[in-house]
């Protein structure tokens, strides 16, 4: 057995909103213990708790917050630990220096994302507060408020912005040098103090940022004629679909403004890409997606968290159409291949049901996009 992964020795996340950091996106985040960081700057990624982690590593012993690639693993699901191949044993100093800082700067978007939650998104936090929690068992802290998410919640971008952990946080990543820099939110092209955290940062690192394009064209034109000035930034798009399928998906957004907003960045001199997650309800249109943008690098994530939202929980019909179209693609999309056939439990079916209903009606959406055998199993 190989329980080891590389990223605990890599990848630091970093969420400035929350104030708290991770050993990989889909790790369970840590709090910040702001008074062991004063007393230890500069050790950021060697927190007591992450040198124990990757002492279970090395001793081939499974760690508690990678709970979601062990879940897709032990399903025979390709995890995110095994697509980046980090099962190799690269790094053993527990010791460890990150090549790869990922900044969450601030949870405020438009959208509401099928497959995203309250953490990533301020509309999606809007939902529960306004329509209360999903029936979702699984995963109940994904789809409900606790009382710290309402503080937060309630909180302005200055305000944030004034906390004494962040202004430690900031300058603990400071201390240290990275060969790639991923600024994520919510939607970066939202925050307010971008360009001034990307001219900060080192100007020799690559600088991403990953955007769902969620905002208004006046304030993008205005944040790329910033960034712009500043080298070796690249914008990630992300999207995986067209037309209905995309505003489904990517729900508080149309597909006419995603377009516009792309010829403003296409129109800078700023390199671009897509990442494309899939998703049960993203894939359907994922083949006319990358049709669509094949002139583009376009690099793919299998969803996994909430289990229920993986692509191998489908009905066998839509399973095979799914497969088929995406046939010429086959080599590039290997992981969904593997994962697709795979079986899905009774519970994640009825997760998945509820969800999608729920998710429909808050929204006033129609499920008739999709396929007549998807609808038809989920109302079985």
């Amino acid at each position: 057995m190989n329980n080891y992964c590389s990223q605990k020795f890599w990848w630091l996340t970093v969420d400035l909103e929350k104030q708290t950091t991770a050993s990989c996106c889909t790790a369970t985040e840590e709090q910040i213990d702001k008074n062991w960081i004063k007393d230890n700057p500069g050790k950021l990624f060697n927190t007591p708790s992450l040198i124990r982690d990757r002492e279970l590593f090395l001793e081939d012993k499974r760690v508690p917050n990678c709970d979601v690639c062990w879940k897709a693993e032990d399903a025979g699901i390709t995890s995110r630990r095994l697509s980046l191949e980090s099962n190799l044993k690269t790094h053993t100093d527990l010791y460890s220096t990150p090549s790869v800082l990922h900044f969450i700067v601030s949870s405020d978007c438009n959208l509401t994302c099928s497959y995203c939650s309250k953490q990533f998104s301020s509309s999606w936090a809007q939902d529960i507060v306004k329509n209360g929690s999903y029936n979702v068992s699984s995963d109940v802290n994904r789809y409900q408020m606790t009382t710290r998410d309402r503080v937060i919640f309630k909180m302005s971008q200055k305000e944030l912005e004034n906390a004494p952990t962040r202004s430690l946080l900031l300058n603990e990543v400071t201390l240290l040098n990275y060969d790639k820099i991923i600024i994520t939110g919510g939607e970066p092209f939202l925050y307010l103090n971008l360009f001034n955290l990307i001219k900060n940062l080192n100007a020799t690192t690559t600088i991403e940022i990953w955007t769902g394009l969620g905002v208004n064209s006046k304030r993008l034109s205005s944040e790329i004629e910033k960034i712009k000035s500043i080298p070796n930034v690249c914008i990630v798009i992300s999207a995986e679909n067209i037309n209905e399928l995309y505003e489904f998906n990517r729900f508080g957004h149309t597909y006419h403004q995603f377009c516009k907003n792309l010829e403003i960045l296409k129109e800078s001199s700023i390199p671009l890409k897509f990442n494309a997650t899939m998703s049960n309800t993203t894939i359907f249109g994922l083949a006319d997606f990358i049709e669509n943008y094949q002139d583009y690098d376009i690099s793919f994530q299998l969803c996994l968290h909430p289990t229920f939202l993986s692509p191998n929980v489908l009905d066998s019909e839509s399973k095979h159409r799914v497969l088929e179209s995406l046939s010429i693609y086959k080599e590039r999309l290997k992981s969904l291949f593997e994962t697709v056939p795979q079986d899905y439990t009774i519970d994640q079916k009825i997760e998945l049901t509820n969800f999608i209903k729920e998710f429909a009606k808050r929204r006033n959406l129609s499920l008739d996009i999709f396929p007549k055998s998807f609808i038809k199993w989920i109302n079985e």
